[in-house]
């Protein structure tokens, strides 16, 4: 039996579009890029002659002055350094780094301080600028508040969209600050997590389990930011501005690779409203999307939170467990289209985003994923892309005579005995019964999987909630999921049956095929109910056994995020259900969710 991934076609094309405005990475202090990186670009410095006063701008620079690389630094103002695609002032009197886009230099996307300098007022002073091989330039910056020792930070601009800095002596980590609606944790097998300060109002700080790549949704609707850092016990936390206010900073400490990636498009992401009203209708929503990429977004199907890429047809779909229903998020003559309806209904909003780049992306288009593979290497980035336990999978033996699933081939068969054709087309119904011999097996081995992890899961949460009662709550949530998973294995156990049924009903296919009798059609059509009874209830187990493990991947994430102490075994839990979660056959979900 060969197990036949299942992939989509990844090309459609979007309206005239706006192309990313700017596209900055900067990388903090770690090993030099993949080979994707771009080669070095021309670096300009530039005093600003007064220092920079107006947080978040840059100001008028007219008055600016060039300065040369290698030249005695006398500043008088601030330094700039800037190449084609971004730069970045080292404000002396605000304390900062901030960094911009060439394509909009007045404002500034986001600020740099140490971490432990986040909040406080400070200064800082630039303390060497080196030219480097190949064009680069360090710039050496000591972090300071009044009374206290310095913060050392080396900055290092190795091309024309890659800053790296690498904290010094006791400096911990660094803070990304900027004005985030919605800080986004993205995997590839599993949905992502987005959090949002509104979903936790009385926290000022969040948690997130460190998975080496953090999106910000910036205010405005026209930025993303992409983070990413290279070390496995790194800490990210983020720090809110209150229930409505926002995320104001994301910090990274423990990671001796931080890389910042400032993506610039209208429409980059969109936060869309779910009016009841909605229901049952095809929606043109006034979102499109600004160049063509995989983009994404969230509704609930089956009450849990589902990711849905934006296809590019309206189009029927099915699921295990849940039925038919017309897919939801899909684009059609230059219109994104939401189709909700009771099975994926109006609740809350969607939020619109991109993480990667689709067959038509434009080459200028630098996605998140873009920048991940740009700075992540080795196993961590091939862990984070898992492009093997990505597909989605069907069991097909080769070669196969009909098909695999037992809808399919029973309808065949039934066109057969429906002509009068079964004896002399022995063969051929023999081969579609083998056909779902090899169909059924894999489905019951796909299904195994999710009934130890069930026991396996809820035994490690039972042992936590004796180790630390305090998260007593928190660990009772997955718990009933965990038991809920093995309990829905077990309720399906009659309906399911068990391969060696498969192969009675087999016995009585192929009987039918040693003599033409009138009865024969009707006795092949009370079979068909037989095998796809069996059939559909193994897909429909399947569905709900993958749905259940991922609302247990969204419990860990999210409800650790106010519970520091919890981070180890939120990470232990997501590990193992992503790993259960892997190369899901093909009607438990959709590729790509």
């Amino acid at each position: 039996m060969k197990m036949v991934r299942v992939s989509r076609a990844r090309r459609w094309t979007a309206p005239a579009v706006v192309l990313l405005a700017g596209v900055v990475v900067l990388r903090i202090w770690g090993d030099t890029p993949n080979e994707t990186a771009p080669g070095p670009a021309a670096v300009r410095l530039w005093d600003t002659v007064a220092p920079l006063q107006a947080r978040g701008g840059l100001g008028p620079r007219e008055h600016w002055r060039p300065l040369a690389a290698g030249a005695p630094l006398h500043l008088q103002g601030d330094l700039v350094v800037e190449t084609d695609a971004l730069g970045a002032a080292f404000a002396s009197r605000l304390g900062k780094v901030l960094v911009f886009a060439k394509s909009e230099p007045a404002r500034s996307r986001a600020e740099l301080v140490p971490a432990e300098l986040q909040g406080k007022r400070a200064t800082l002073v630039v303390t060497q600028l080196a030219e480097q091989p190949a064009g680069a330039v360090t710039v050496r910056a000591d972090f300071r508040v009044a009374g206290s020792k310095g913060h050392l930070m080396a900055f290092s601009f190795a091309d024309g969209r890659i800053l790296r800095a690498s904290p010094q002596g006791s400096t911990g980590g660094v803070s990304v600050l900027a004005p985030m609606e919605a800080a986004l944790v993205p995997s590839f097998v599993g949905d992502d997590l987005i959090f949002e300060s509104r979903d936790y109002p009385t926290a000022k700080t969040l948690t997130l389990s460190s998975e080496h790549v953090l999106l910000g949704l910036l205010k405005g609707e026209g930025s993303t930011l992409v983070m990413t850092w290279q070390e496995v016990n790194a800490s990210v936390r983020l720090a809110l501005n209150g229930s409505s206010a926002g995320i104001q900073a994301a910090s990274v400490t423990g990671a001796r690779s931080l890389s910042l990636g400032v993506l610039d498009a209208p429409g980059i992401w969109r936060r869309e409203q779910l009016e009841p009203s909605l229901l049952e209708r095809d929606v043109a929503i006034s979102w499109r999307p600004p160049f063509p990429a995989v983009w994404l977004t969230q509704l609930y199907e089956d009450e849990v939170k589902t990711t849905f890429e934006l296809r590019r047809d309206k189009e029927e779909t099915w699921r295990g467990g849940v039925g038919s229903y017309t897919y939801p998020f899909w684009y059609s003559s230059g219109k994104a289209i939401l189709s909700l309806g009771k099975k994926v209904p109006p609740e809350g909003e969607a939020l619109i985003y991109c993480l990667e780049r689709s067959d038509d992306t434009p080459a200028s288009v630098l996605t998140p994923v873009d920048v991940v593979r740009r700075t992540l290497t080795g196993d961590v980035l091939a862990a984070f892309l898992d492009v093997e336990g990505r597909p989605t999978w069907y069991p097909h033996r080769e070669p196969y005579v009909i098909g695999g699933a037992t809808c399919g081939v029973t309808d065949a068969l039934l066109k057969v005995f429906g002509a009068g054709q079964e004896v002399e087309r022995k063969d051929y119904v023999q081969g579609g019964v083998e056909d779902m011999y090899a169909y059924l097996t894999g489905m019951f081995e796909r299904n195994a999987r999710f009934y130890p992890f069930s026991q396996e899961m809820v035994a490690y949460l039972t042992a936590q909630e004796k180790a630390d009662p305090k998260l007593s709550p928190w660990l009772r949530e997955m718990h009933a999921t965990a038991e809920e998973i093995g309990a829905t294995y077990d309720n399906a156990r009659d309906t399911i049956r068990d391969i060696s049924y498969a192969h009675e009903l087999g016995a009585k296919t192929i009987a039918l095929t040693t003599e033409q009798r009138p009865d024969n059609l009707q006795r092949m059509t009370e079979l068909k109910q037989d095998w796809t009874g069996m059939g559909g209830a193994l897909e429909r187990l399947a569905a709900r056994e993958h749905t259940l493990t991922r609302k247990l991947y969204q419990q860990a994430g999210y409800g650790a995020a106010t519970r520091p102490e919890a981070m180890p075994v939120a990470k232990e839990v997501r590990k193992r259900t992503k790993q259960c979660l892997e190369n899901a056959e093909s009607y438990e979900i959709w590729e790509n969710y």
